[in-house]
């Protein structure tokens, strides 16, 4: 990886790509950033950063070009978030935040 990280997530996307994401560490601003291994090629490319930084969160993909992250715990405030962010691998624009009620948990 680019970028140290604990308490981070990973999951595959497709069959040659692992995308990283958040960390419980701040150096280098880690808990915001998103990375991707071509497992290929043997590299690590940066994706957009996160729209919330995390830890301690799950991910994975949908149809090999969506990557979610889900819920797990914000490093400003040390609370756990109710926020899903989703990327679309096809355009690599920006993350898109989906937010629930609290109510729902």
């Amino acid at each position: 990886m680019k970028y140290p990280r604990h308490g981070h997530s990973a999951c595959s996307l497709g069959e040659k790509f692992i995308v990283v994401t958040g960390s419980r560490k701040e150096t280098e601003q880690a808990h915001l950033k998103a990375e991707c291994y071509n497992v290929d090629i043997d590299i690590w490319f940066d994706f957009p950063h996160l729209n919330e930084d995390r830890h301690y969160h799950a991910s994975c993909s949908f149809l090999d070009r969506f990557v979610y992250v889900f819920c797990g715990i914000s490093n400003m405030t040390k609370k756990y978030i109710n926020t899903i962010e989703r990327i679309d691998n096809n355009t690599k624009r920006a993350w898109e935040t989906i937010t629930f009620p609290a109510e729902t948990f």
